[in-house]
């Protein structure tokens, strides 16, 4: 019967004692399962995290390329007309002198033609004079002959023209508004109620008011993103600039005599 009794005692210590053993090692795993999960869920959020500031660095990348772009264009469209316009200002003022050429050679041509005239007429005269036969019958008095009126000098005026010139612009590109990141907009929601607040500080007296009614399921609290950040590219517009304003030239085509009327 002792013996017996001892058999049941070590049976019972052994259950006991077996049972206080395994507790701490399935409460030790518990930790260490909790522990590296964890760690994943911080490793995650960090990635995420850094994808996020990549993203957005390669995204301010690529816009300052483009505006690199647009410069490199608005420059390339700023020399082309100033050069087109260089050339008309130039067309323009060969044609004005070749348009004075013209008339000039044109007058000279007409104050030429208006002498050789007045020339020949008065060879005519004399030869009219010399072939008259002479009166046979009355003796002729000697008459002095009419001296042909002295040519007057010519005082010559300018003849001027107004030549119009246009005026010599250029386009670019100007900066209107920088680039800029229109933020997102984030709310915080009550653990308990699930209530909504703009701020923090609305959540917290929320918070406080529910507490001191006694009320403790309101004590946690979380953030809610409703929308996330928007980069906005900065904004450019097309001006003209005057490089030189537009003009009137007056220009010498010739000279009129304002006695006859002779040009040249």
């Amino acid at each position: 019967m002792t013996t017996k009794k001892l058999l049941c005692a070590a049976v019972v210590l052994t259950t006991v004692l077996t049972g206080c053993s395994s507790a701490p090692v399935k409460t030790e795993k518990k930790d260490k399962t909790e522990e590296v999960s964890k760690k994943k869920t911080k490793d995650s959020k960090k990635e995420a995290k850094d994808s996020k500031k990549e993203t957005k660095k390669n995204s301010e990348k690529e816009e300052t390329a483009k505006n690199e772009e647009k410069t490199k264009e608005a420059t390339k469209i700023a020399e082309k007309d100033t050069k087109e316009a260089q050339k008309q200002h130039a067309a323009e003022t060969k044609k004005a002198v070749e348009t004075a050429h013209n008339k000039d050679q044109q007058t000279n041509h007409k104050t030429e033609s208006t002498i050789h005239k007045h020339e020949d007429k008065k060879e005519n005269k004399v030869e009219n004079t010399e072939n008259k036969p002479a009166a046979s019958s009355k003796p002729s008095e000697s008459k002095p002959a009419k001296q042909d009126k002295e040519e007057h000098k010519h005082n010559w005026e300018k003849i001027t023209a107004v030549v119009h010139h246009d005026a010599v612009t250029h386009t670019e590109q100007v900066l209107v508004r920088d680039a800029w990141t229109e933020p997102g907009v984030t709310k915080f929601r009550c653990g308990g109620c699930l209530q909504l607040f703009n701020t923090e500080n609305e959540l917290s007296e929320h918070q406080q008011t529910k507490i001191m009614n006694g009320d403790y399921s309101c004590a946690s609290s979380s953030t809610v993103t409703i929308s996330t950040p928007t980069y906005h590219p900065a904004e450019y517009e097309t001006r003209t600039v005057v490089d030189k304003e537009a003009y009137d030239e007056t220009v010498v085509t010739g000279y009129k005599c304002t006695i006859c009327g002779a040009t040249k």
